[in-house]
């Protein structure tokens, strides 16, 4: 276990505290003057801190700073029975782990301590980590540098031998081609001649590339060389290889000086570097719409919290209004807006993470067939919508209406492609075809992730539509990014089928070529449950009257407001905090009352888990509804776990807000 230095000038202080740690199995060291805890940090190693402000002339602050001096990653506790705001600050920008007031809990200081020891545990393995990554790199650029010395140790090699020069460079697995002092190619191997073909021979340099930005590239490098500013020139350029296939090549440029000659020409080689291109760009792309989900999904969060409060508001004036038809309609007409951007930011939460609403068993093919049903009866005659089914398990954890759309949407493509392709073909007896295609994927097949499955179910969408060109290829997932503007696209569809698929824990992938057609591949993990949840009908739902005290717990002024009047509508109590500080102080004043807590996952500076467990230590009664405007993440499903009580999603209508409270106070 830790070494643990208590510092305090109080003897009962210091017996007090050593118990408690000495009780988790940690080595306790005490000192009671900030000389001798100095002295026991040089001459041990102490792994934490805990020390009191007051310790005479020299105070726990002088301390800290001598403790970050000589030991560094040794995180320091400051504990107080006189709190002050200046002080506070000092100790934080002194580099104070945490800063407790006297008395403390017990549960309290461990829990504190536990953090800082497992922050400093971090810490370490993360310098250590990054000392091992310095190494690896120097090995790296040690071996770098010794495979650029034996390629000039063997184009030396070459130039003195030339038979066997030829016969070593025609098992290189590289294009090489010599270019003489007019800059004409004069020798190519097997590689060369494989890729641009047997008649390369007298061409010139910049015949090699077709941009206009790639041979001015080459132009300079040659130059640069020539000048003799660089020994080695490198770029990377495109070219359609004479099968028609586009490669991206990697140039390397060096002069070549005869020794017999003063006149010097260039030796060209080339590696095919497209699939580590095109790997570079998955993972550039994958980065950026991760980047972009986070900011969508702050934004949906944040929509949806003005929502709450615009329909709770907008309830509360139907409800006031109904003897007034203008002031019920009014409020209506509201309501129906708040509603259409609730759908909206649906969409939005569902390219983000984290925008997962619902985690049920469904059943993936009969999502299938329910697709088919709807998008086959509207299809053209020209379009064949079929599905092979192969998948032997087909229930997966999540949204059904989210997965639905996924589906949907992908079809709807499938079908504009091929409609794409009938506008531009000229042969009236072109039939499109799309197919839904499930196979079952083992997890050992998939790419290395943090939670990777057992075993997932592929789901392709497959047509001989227009499909897609290179150039969009690339960016189809990101929001707003549409080649549909004239039809009226909003770029919102593939970025919301990503955003659903990852927050589903599963991947996709894409393969297109334009004029032949698409496959979309979707990998969802299948569910150790193979029963799935039928989903009811919509119906109606009445809104349930209730009695009781509940305490609203949101940083948001505006839904906190909202939510206090929309439930005293309701027939309940309410107290309201809004914040950390707040939501105990309220909870313990009013104790005995508190029926149920209303509790936003997303309060900043909140340790939501922590509140919820002490809050039901408390009072084991109490019942906890959480809310969100992010839908039920993996923080809301372990609250569900550890006991809380429900869930809601923000915005909700009165009814659905009603019945989440009356079945988590009946919950037993």
């Amino acid at each position: 276990m830790a070494r643990i230095l208590v510092v305090d000038d109080e003897r009962q202080v210091q017996s007090t505290l050593r118990s408690f740690f000495e009780m988790e199995g940690n080595t306790v060291d005490l000192a009671d003057s900030y000389d001798a805890a100095l002295s026991l940090v040089l001459k041990n190693r102490v792994d934490l801190v805990v020390t009191d402000i007051m310790l005479g002339k020299q105070t726990g602050l002088d301390l800290l700073s001598a403790v970050k001096k000589y030991s560094p990653n040794c995180p320091v506790i400051v504990f107080t029975g006189q709190p002050d705001l200046s002080t506070a600050i000092e100790c934080v920008r002194e580099g104070a782990f945490d800063y407790l007031q006297k008395p403390f809990k017990r549960v309290e200081l461990l829990e504190t301590a536990k953090k800082a020891l497992e922050s400093a545990r971090r810490q370490k393995e993360l310098e250590k980590s990054i000392i091992e990554k310095m190494r690896y790199q120097k090995v790296l650029e040690d071996r770098v540098n010794r495979q650029k010395l034996e390629i000039e140790r063997t184009t030396r090699a070459l130039i003195k031998s030339e038979e066997r020069y030829r016969s070593l460079v025609s098992a290189i697995p590289e294009v090489i081609l010599e270019f003489d002092v007019a800059y004409k190619c004069v020798w190519f191997n097997g590689v060369a001649a494989a890729l641009f073909g047997d008649d390369i021979y007298n061409k010139g340099i910049l015949e090699f590339f077709q941009g206009e930005d790639e041979r001015y590239a080459v132009s300079n490098a040659v130059q640069e060389l020539r000048e003799r500013t660089k020994e080695i020139a490198q770029i990377k350029a495109i070219y359609l290889a004479k099968d028609g296939e586009e490669k991206t090549l990697s140039w390397t440029f060096k002069l070549y000086c005869k020794s017999f000659s003063s006149e010097c020409g260039v030796i060209a080689t080339a590696i095919d570097v497209t699939d580590m291109t095109e790997l570079e760009q998955q993972l550039e792309r994958k980065a950026r719409l991760e980047t972009i989900g986070e900011i969508t999904g702050g934004i949906a969060h944040d929509f949806n919290n003005l929502l709450t409060a615009i329909m709770a508001q907008a309830e509360l004036i139907r409800i006031k209004g109904k003897e007034n038809p203008e002031i019920y309609r009014a409020a209506q007409i509201i309501n129906n807006g708040a509603v259409r951007a609730k759908e909206l930011t649906g969409k939005l939460l569902g390219f983000a993470k984290g925008g997962k609403s619902v985690h049920a068993s469904l059943d993936l093919h009969s999502v299938i067939g329910e697709v088919i049903k709807l998008a086959g009866a509207s299809f053209d005659q020209k379009i064949v919508l079929e599905s092979e089914c192969n998948a032997t398990k087909s229930v997966i954890e999540g949204d059904s209406s989210q997965v639905y759309q996924v589906v949907l949407n992908l079809v709807l493509n499938a079908k504009d492609a091929i409609l794409e392709k009938c506008t531009q073909s000229s042969d009236d007896e072109y039939a499109g075809k799309i197919l839904i295609r499930t196979n079952i994927i083992s997890g050992g097949e998939m790419p290395e992730v943090e939670e990777r499955a057992d075993n997932y179910i592929k789901v392709s969408v497959v047509d001989n539509g227009c499909g897609i060109a290179k150039k969009d290829l690339n960016r189809i997932f990101e929001p707003f990014y549409t080649t549909k503007h004239e039809k009226g696209g909003t770029g919102m569809g593939l970025a919301m089928v990503y955003g659903i698929v990852q927050n589903h824990g599963g991947f996709l992938e894409v393969r297109s070529e334009p004029g032949q057609g698409t496959q979309f591949d979707i990998f969802f993990p299948l569910s150790l449950d193979q029963k799935a949840v039928c989903d009811e009908q919509e119906r109606s739902v009445a809104v349930e009257k209730g009695e009781g005290t509940v305490l609203v717990v949101d940083d948001e002024e505006i839904v906190r407001t909202s939510m206090e009047s929309i439930l005293a509508s309701l027939g309940y109590k309410v107290l309201c905090a809004a914040g950390k500080d707040d939501a105990y102080s309220v909870f313990k004043k009013h104790l005995e009352l508190v029926d149920l807590v209303l509790l936003d996952l997303t309060i900043t500076g909140f340790d939501i888990s922590r509140y919820a467990l002490e809050i039901k230590e408390l009072k084991p009664s109490v019942k906890i509804l959480l809310t969100s405007g992010f839908g039920i993440n993996r923080e809301a499903k372990n609250l569900l776990k550890q006991g809380a009580d429900g869930f809601i999603n923000k915005p909700c209508s009165l009814a659905e807000l009603a019945k989440a409270l009356s079945d988590a106070l009946k919950k037993e």
